[in-house]
């Protein structure tokens, strides 16, 4: 069984300064090239890689060496070089593919200010991007005269339900690339080959690894525990599960308690070294909403407590606002803005719906209240005669889709500035592996686009990895956009399609499908390519193409080192554009990857001014 080694206190302080002790500690696993048919691959240049995985009660470490000195930080390092992704995943029984993992990313390597939380970031949480900014964990570089070693120390707490002792096997894999010289400038260093580490909304394979037996503290006790579920419906037993790691021979009193009560109480003999335990607790004495729980431990040595939070689902205020919201649907409205505002708490309702079936004992119940409290107060507006349609607030709403009667989400933004009829509309496509809510998040202050008196509408692509490639994402773009312009009446003159990376892809492929309703567009560090399985699908650089490009109002923003949608790549293709219609805009910031730096914003608010003020 592959191993993962628990460091003793010594060993992790000697780890810690010299990554490169740890290879007189352990045994190394060198990783193989994945070779991709697709791609190229420079053997002539193969890097010698090697991982070491780790573990102490507060931190699982993988030490990474690579025969290479001077290595530097490429854009997005974790994809492109100087820098990995792993996994620590849940494995199943049967170990087939898991739903239940956290992919980090690390570019230890990196030295920008703007980029330093890539540095180590949970970049997948169970299936959903994350790109999460591990605020305590800890990266440190060590070089000699023939390798790059790098320790990522990342504490466990972002890797739940996955622990240092209550765990004993993890699935395991990680990923290393390597820049080189070719038309797709990577290669990849890879423990299971495939692509699904680093994919949105895949389930994730692995290698099952055992994590070693704690050697016991010096002194005291290492304590890990963890809920049955961060949720329970009333009455429904509850569990504590403990581990504690100890130094000593003794007995341990286990309480779990709310306020002066105790809910349970358990005695244990507790034996030198790794000791589980599991308490019951009875939810049915809990209140619904938020509860917190004292778990208590004592030994002759001393006493220990923690805090336990939990949510108890109040499945009778569920049960009165799907009555509330059945009854509003049924009565329906000839109002425009009402009947919208309905759907919304369709899609809402069966959004709380959904997460309640889904939701695994491990994750935090927020969406769960943060959708009850979104229903109740939609409903409250509904009642009251007013719509969901709130200008100077960011929205997410709910859309009956034409194509199928099913219910999808988009991000709204109505500036109070905003006038019927005279006013314009942005149409913003998010990119991959993000979503509608992230990216109008990612634009905030709203505020700021005020002045340009125009509303924004985040649509959420559809498909597996919401992809503005299948033609239901298109057509549920120009929907939104139809809506949008009939509610508001906006002119078609003013709608503006924008996109970022692959929504820059969404920008192109929605106005090839519609050009009689999109005039301007602007393309955000965006693909004019759209591939399957490594193979060109869609190509929007063809001439015919870009004569046509050429006829509209075009912006288009790229940095001068993005690797993910190649600026070499595509300059002659901005070349040929300028020949063909001097007045299209190209801005190329120089220095700058697969990003949006603040200038841009700046300068897509005065397009947008001049779009509303002449158009």
């Amino acid at each position: 069984m592959n191993k993962i080694f628990h460091l003793s206190s010594d060993e992790v302080a000697e780890v810690s300064k010299h990554p490169s002790h740890a290879w007189d500690l352990y045994p190394a696993t060198k990783i193989d090239l994945w070779e991709i048919p697709q791609l190229q691959t420079d053997k002539n240049n193969l890097w010698d890689v090697e991982f070491i995985p780790c573990y102490t009660s507060q931190y699982f470490c993988v030490l990474v060496r690579i025969d290479q000195t001077g290595l530097e930080s490429k854009d997005r390092a974790y994809q492109n070089g100087g820098g990995f992704v792993f996994q620590l995943a849940q494995p199943r029984t049967d170990n087939e593919l898991t739903d239940v993992f956290t992919v980090f990313g690390a570019s230890p390597l990196e030295k920008r200010e703007e980029l330093q939380w890539t540095r180590l970031f949970v970049y997948y949480k169970d299936i959903d991007l994350a790109f999460t900014k591990v605020e305590d964990g800890e990266v440190v570089i060590e070089t000699d005269d023939n390798y790059t070693y790098m320790l990522v120390m990342a504490p466990w707490h972002y890797a739940e339900p996955l622990g240092p002792f209550l765990t004993k096997k993890i699935g395991f894999t990680i990923i290393v690339p390597q820049p080189i010289e070719a038309e797709y400038p990577c290669q990849y260093y890879s423990l299971i080959p495939g692509w699904k580490t680093m994919a949105e909304q895949e389930l994730r394979d692995y290698v099952v690894y055992e994590l070693e037996e704690p050697e016991p503290p010096s002194s005291g006790l290492e304590i890990e525990f963890s809920l049955g579920s961060k949720h329970y419906r009333q009455g429904v037993p509850g569990v504590v599960r403990l581990a504690v790691n100890s130094s000593y021979t003794d007995g341990i009193d286990v309480t779990i308690g709310l306020g002066e009560k105790d809910l349970a109480a358990k005695n244990f003999d507790l034996s030198e070294g790794l000791n589980t335990f599991s308490v019951e607790f009875d939810t049915g004495l809990l209140d619904t909403g938020r509860t917190q729980l004292q778990l208590n431990l004592s030994t002759s040595e001393g006493a220990y407590s923690h805090q336990l939070e939990l949510l108890i689902i109040d499945d009778e205020r569920i049960s009165k606002i799907r009555e509330k919201v059945s009854r509003l649907s049924q009565e329906g409205s000839d109002d425009m803005m009402r009947r919208e505002s309905l759907v919304t708490l369709e899609w809402l309702l069966e959004s709380l719906y959904s997460e309640l079936d889904s939701l695994k004992p491990h994750q935090e119940p927020q969406q769960i209240e943060n959708l009850i409290t979104r229903l109740d107060e939609g409903l409250r507006r509904v009642e009251s005669g007013e719509s969901l349609f709130i200008k100077g607030e960011r929205l997410r709403l709910g859309l009956r889709s034409k194509q199928d009667s099913t219910l999808q989400p988009y991000s709204l933004y109505i500036p109070p500035t905003f006038e019927e009829g005279k006013s314009g509309l942005i149409v913003l496509l998010h990119g991959s592996a993000t979503d509608d809510e992230r990216t109008l998040e990612k634009a905030e202050p709203l505020e700021k686009y005020d002045k340009t008196r125009m509303i924004i509408v985040a649509p959420l692509a559809r498909g597996e990895s919401h992809y503005y490639l299948p033609d239901e994402a298109i057509q549920e773009i120009v929907e939104i956009t139809e809506k949008m312009m009939e509610m508001f009446s906006v002119p078609k003159k003013k709608v503006v399609l924008v996109g970022f990376s692959m929504g820059g892809f969404g920008v192109l492929n929605t106005f090839f499908h519609r050009p009689d309703l999109y005039h301007n567009l602007v393309l955000l560090s965006g693909s004019m390519k759209a591939y399957e399985e490594m193979e060109v699908v869609k190509d929007f650089t063809t001439e015919e193409s870009l004569r046509q490009l050429a006829k509209t109002n075009l912006i288009i923003f790229h940095g001068s080192e993005d690797l993910n949608v190649r600026y070499e790549e595509l300059k002659p293709v901005h070349e040929r554009l300028k020949e063909l219609n001097p007045d299209i805009e190209i801005h190329i910031a120089e220095g700058v990857g697969h990003r949006q730096p603040p200038e841009w914003q700046e300068k897509m608010i005065e397009i947008f001014e001049r779009i509303d003020r002449y158009a």
